[in-house]
């Protein structure tokens, strides 16, 4: 799950909101331990957030990281420490992630 909330200011700068929740391709955890399986999961599950701040460059809009929240809570740390938008196909962007996550494709609205 990812969510970005995107927001041009009068100076052509660009403020976002992310939500983002990893999700553990191969769970760790010892089968033995169904209680310890079960948390690796929902950590698995929690969602974090970060605040970006950024402008245009080269036809994108290049973003960094003000601020990651819940990162500690999450599975394998999740964090996004900067992200590039692209437009991609019909009303779509590319989303470019650096740090823990990976990239991603959102449909427009």
């Amino acid at each position: 799950m990812f969510g970005l909330e995107l927001d041009r200011k009068a100076d052509k700068t660009y403020a976002a909101f992310s939500t983002l929740g990893c999700v553990a391709l191969n769970p760790t955890g010892d089968k033995k331990d169904p209680l310890g399986f079960v948390e690796t999961m929902r950590r698995g599950t929690n969602a974090t957030s970060a605040s970006f701040a950024g402008a245009e460059q080269d036809g994108a809009i290049v973003l960094h990281a003000v601020e990651n929240i819940g990162v500690s809570e999450a599975l394998q740390g999740c964090e996004i420490t900067a992200m590039t938008l692209r437009p991609f196909a019909d009303s779509a962007l590319s989303v470019k992630l650096a740090g823990k996550a990976k990239a991603a494709r959102l449909p427009g609205r």
